[in-house]
């Protein structure tokens, strides 16, 4: 089978994915208070749009608590939409839209949150002075720093000294 048709799916180890939702932990947080405030206030506002609704027609619309409109609304911003609860109005028609919407927008937001904690991840970036430590000591090992007690007569501190080696001659085409 060639190459091309082959997909592959890559997860890093599980102690990873724990370690890497744990550094996003205040993403999450924040992503499900979005959700939570997002739904209660949509629940309220669905609620007085449905009330008003029931005070003006004359037919009688089913009564809407603040709960059923908690309900209707996280059926709706899920996007599962049983059906059993509909709006009345067209304000809460148009609401129940947003909510779907907005449902979408959210839990993609998160699904991507979980997907990047899925995904291998680079490790921790070395710190400056680990980097300059793993430079001074590759110099150490070829001999290009010397000690400051080698350099007699210079002020203390670090000398590097770096020998170049002249460029090959170049080689003549035959």
């Amino acid at each position: 089978m060639p190459d091309r048709d082959v997909i592959q799916l890559i997860v890093q180890k599980p102690g990873d994915v724990v370690r890497d939702i744990t550094r996003m932990r205040w993403w999450y947080i924040f992503v499900w208070l979005i959700i939570i405030a997002y739904i209660a206030g949509s629940a309220t506002l669905f609620q007085w749009l449905e009330a008003y609704a029931q005070e003006h027609a004359k037919d009688g619309p089913e009564h809407f608590s603040w709960f059923t409109s908690l309900y209707f609304t996280a059926i709706n911003f899920t996007t599962v939409g049983f059906g059993d609860i509909t709006p009345k109005t067209e304000y809460g028609r148009i609401l129940a839209i947003v909510n779907s919407l907005a449902g979408l927008l959210i839990f993609g937001w998160l699904v991507a949150l979980g997907a990047l904690a899925l995904q291998p991840s680079q490790p921790t970036p070395p710190s400056e002075a680990d980097v300059l430590d793993a430079l001074v000591g590759a110099l150490i090992r070829r001999n290009a720093l010397l000690p400051v007690e080698a350099l007699e007569g210079r002020r203390p501190g670090l000398h590097i000294y770096i020998e170049l080696e002249p460029p090959a001659p170049p080689r003549e085409r035959g």
